[in-house]
């Protein structure tokens, strides 16, 4: 199979490998476009300082697995969600979808804008 590992949109270029290079489909840092929340604000609901990272899980494929992060607000107006562990595939145009860490509760979901 083949995989999107970045875009340069600039200049209308998709970079795609067939897995033998796997450290550049991973990364841990996800950056996102405004939230589409699905209750409140999460931060309200939690109770937690709106400048504080939010523990919670979150999904960017269709999978069945969920994985353990923070979301944190960022300056631009966007959002950064940091995993606890390395995820393949992450790109731009994907949606990333932010759960309670229990896994129970969808609170939302984002465009993805960028990942490393």
């Amino acid at each position: 199979p083949w995989y999107v590992v970045a875009k340069d949109v600039e200049h209308n270029v998709l970079y795609a490998s067939r897995g033998y290079d796997p450290k550049t489909q991973y990364g841990t840092i996800i950056e996102t476009e405004e939230m589409h929340w699905l209750t409140v604000d999460p931060w309200l609901w939690t109770e937690t300082p709106p400048d504080s990272p939010l523990e919670v899980t979150f999904k960017i494929r269709h999978t069945p697995d969920f994985t353990a992060g923070r979301l944190e607000r960022l300056p631009s107006g966007g959002y950064q969600l940091v995993s606890s562990e390395p995820i393949q595939g992450i790109a731009a145009g994907q949606f990333a979808t932010i759960y309670d860490p229990q896994r129970q509760l969808c609170w939302g979901s984002a465009p993805i804008r960028s990942g490393r």
